[in-house]
Protein backbone atom coordinates (compact mmCIF):
# COMPACT_ATOMS: atom_id res chain seq x y z
CA UNK A 1 0.00 0.00 0.00
CA UNK A 2 1.20 3.52 -0.99
CA UNK A 3 -0.01 5.83 2.59
CA UNK A 4 0.38 8.39 0.66
CA UNK A 5 -3.04 7.79 -1.15
CA UNK A 6 -4.31 5.24 1.78
CA UNK A 7 -7.62 6.70 3.12
CA UNK A 8 -8.38 6.82 7.31
CA UNK A 9 -12.05 7.30 7.84
CA UNK A 10 -14.19 7.56 11.25
CA UNK A 11 -17.23 7.76 11.48
CA UNK A 12 -20.21 7.68 13.96
CA UNK A 13 -23.89 7.30 13.72
CA UNK A 14 -25.31 8.94 10.69
CA UNK A 15 -22.50 9.68 9.40
CA UNK A 16 -21.70 5.48 9.06
CA UNK A 17 -24.68 5.92 6.30
CA UNK A 18 -22.92 9.03 4.87
CA UNK A 19 -19.70 7.40 4.58
CA UNK A 20 -21.58 4.12 2.81
CA UNK A 21 -23.24 5.63 0.43
CA UNK A 22 -20.06 8.26 -0.78
CA UNK A 23 -17.53 4.59 -0.36
CA UNK A 24 -20.49 3.11 -2.74
CA UNK A 25 -20.61 5.83 -5.13
CA UNK A 26 -17.02 6.23 -5.44
CA UNK A 27 -16.37 2.35 -6.29
CA UNK A 28 -19.08 2.71 -8.70
CA UNK A 29 -17.28 5.39 -10.47
CA UNK A 30 -13.51 4.55 -9.82
CA UNK A 31 -14.16 0.86 -9.03
CA UNK A 32 -13.78 -1.09 -6.22
CA UNK A 33 -10.10 -1.84 -6.08
CA UNK A 34 -9.74 1.42 -4.43
CA UNK A 35 -11.75 0.25 -1.47
CA UNK A 36 -10.01 -2.96 -0.87
CA UNK A 37 -6.59 -1.51 -1.46
CA UNK A 38 -6.70 2.02 0.37
CA UNK A 39 -9.53 2.36 2.86
CA UNK A 40 -9.16 1.57 6.60
CA UNK A 41 -13.07 2.63 8.13
CA UNK A 42 -14.16 2.63 11.88
CA UNK A 43 -17.04 2.77 12.29
CA UNK A 44 -18.97 3.57 15.66
CA UNK A 45 -22.55 3.26 16.71
CA UNK A 46 -22.94 1.24 13.36
CA UNK A 47 -26.38 2.14 11.94
CA UNK A 48 -25.65 -1.08 9.32
CA UNK A 49 -26.07 -4.70 8.90
CA UNK A 50 -22.62 -5.91 7.71
CA UNK A 51 -24.98 -7.04 4.30
CA UNK A 52 -25.23 -3.25 3.55
CA UNK A 53 -21.52 -2.97 3.45
CA UNK A 54 -20.36 -2.92 0.32
CA UNK A 55 -17.70 -3.09 -1.13
CA UNK A 56 -15.64 -4.52 2.07
CA UNK A 57 -12.55 -2.26 2.82
CA UNK A 58 -9.46 -3.55 3.10
CA UNK A 59 -9.74 -2.64 7.10
CA UNK A 60 -13.19 -2.29 8.43
CA UNK A 61 -13.94 -1.86 12.22
CA UNK A 62 -17.22 -2.18 13.40
CA UNK A 63 -18.27 -0.99 16.71
CA UNK A 64 -21.61 -1.04 18.91
CA UNK A 65 -21.55 -1.11 22.33
CA UNK A 66 -23.62 -3.63 24.21
CA UNK A 67 -25.69 -0.90 25.67
CA UNK A 68 -26.15 1.00 22.72
CA UNK A 69 -29.84 0.66 21.81
CA UNK A 70 -30.00 2.76 18.50
CA UNK A 71 -26.81 0.47 17.02
CA UNK A 72 -28.39 -2.76 18.59
CA UNK A 73 -32.20 -2.41 17.03
CA UNK A 74 -31.60 0.23 14.28
CA UNK A 75 -27.94 -1.61 12.94
CA UNK A 76 -29.75 -5.25 13.60
CA UNK A 77 -26.55 -5.98 15.75
CA UNK A 78 -29.00 -7.09 18.54
CA UNK A 79 -27.94 -10.33 20.99
CA UNK A 80 -28.12 -10.66 24.53
CA UNK A 81 -29.23 -7.97 26.33
CA UNK A 82 -30.90 -5.78 23.78
CA UNK A 83 -33.95 -4.99 25.16
CA UNK A 84 -32.24 -4.31 28.34
CA UNK A 85 -30.11 -1.61 26.19
CA UNK A 86 -33.80 0.04 25.63
CA UNK A 87 -33.17 1.37 29.75
CA UNK A 88 -31.21 4.43 28.60
CA UNK A 89 -27.61 3.01 27.13
CA UNK A 90 -25.43 5.69 25.24
CA UNK A 91 -25.13 6.30 21.59
CA UNK A 92 -22.91 9.26 22.21
CA UNK A 93 -19.33 9.36 20.02
CA UNK A 94 -17.69 10.23 23.40
CA UNK A 95 -18.45 6.95 24.35
CA UNK A 96 -17.18 5.01 21.59
CA UNK A 97 -14.14 7.09 20.73
CA UNK A 98 -11.67 6.16 23.23
CA UNK A 99 -12.07 2.20 22.33
CA UNK A 100 -10.67 2.97 18.72
CA UNK A 101 -7.68 0.98 18.50
CA UNK A 102 -4.56 2.76 16.55
CA UNK A 103 -3.79 -0.25 15.19
CA UNK A 104 -7.19 0.32 12.90
CA UNK A 105 -5.79 3.76 11.79
CA UNK A 106 -2.97 2.47 9.45
CA UNK A 107 -3.64 0.04 6.76
CA UNK A 108 0.55 -1.04 6.98
CA UNK A 109 -0.43 -2.99 9.76
CA UNK A 110 -2.62 -4.89 8.02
Amino acid sequence: ANPKNDIVLICHSQGCLIVRNAVLTSSLFRGENWVRDKLAWVATGLLLSSAEIWPWPKKFHPVVNSGDYVAQIIGLHGGPGTFDALSGASHHADQYFPKIEPSWLSLEMW
